[in-house]
């Protein structure tokens, strides 16, 4: 059983990981929006989240996505 603990607090923290890269992303974009290391993060994290995170859990990419772009005020078009 500790097993299974530890694989779901290890994949907990890679999704954490990721929407804490993917909000950091989206601050950098909004003051800077040609900043190629924030493009290059966002879209890595778009692509884990439409891909990916199936792997770790069973929530919406996108709804993730969405949340975060709000709460940063984040508008990409």
């Amino acid at each position: 059983m500790a097993y299974m603990e530890s694989y779901e607090q290890l994949a907990f923290a890679i999704v954490k990981l990721a929407v804490e890269d993917y909000r950091s992303a989206l601050k950098r974009l909004k003051r800077h929006s040609n900043d190629q290391q924030a493009l290059w993060s966002k879209a890595d994290c778009e692509r884990f989240f439409r891909n990916d995170i199936g792997t770790y859990c069973n929530l919406d990419g996108e709804k993730i996505m969405r949340a975060v772009q709000e709460q940063v005020g984040y508008n990409d078009g």
